[in-house]
């Protein structure tokens, strides 16, 4: 059986890696997903600065003109290797233990402007389905 295949079989909870030192969070560990909530946020008021200056301010911006390396990116981090000691935005890992849980909080997360300033999506395929990309 593939990879892929095996893990769509095998998965029933969701399972984070720490993007510090590589090792599984484990459930009931202490653990984090997180993102420099004020670096989104000026990321996005550099594009707003930016349309308010355009000849049609009032068209959306159109978010495939950010550079995907401008993206504020998402981390998992176990409590003990956190570069950030929750300066951010975070969930713990304990709150993410089922996929509904993932829904909900992605629910959350999309009332956010910010939100499409970080890169949410790509965050959860490399950690959620690693084997998809």
């Amino acid at each position: 059986m593939s990879k892929q295949i095996e893990q769509k079989w095998t998965i029933v909870h969701p399972e984070f890696r720490c993007d510090m030192c590589g090792g599984r969070i484990l459930q009931g560990e202490h653990g984090y997903v997180q993102v420099d909530d004020h670096r989104a946020r000026d990321l996005q008021n550099k594009y707003r600065s930016r349309q308010v200056s355009r000849q049609f301010p009032w068209e959306p911006i159109n978010l495939a003109l950010v550079e995907p390396k401008e993206f504020v990116k998402w981390q998992a981090v176990h409590d003990r290797c956190d570069p950030m000691k929750l300066a951010g935005y975070f969930f713990y890992t304990t709150d993410l233990q089922t996929f509904e849980e993932v829904l909900q909080t992605n629910f959350h997360l999309a009332q956010k402007k910010w939100l499409a300033y970080t890169d949410w999506p790509h965050f959860l395929q490399r950690q959620l389905a690693p084997y998809d990309g």
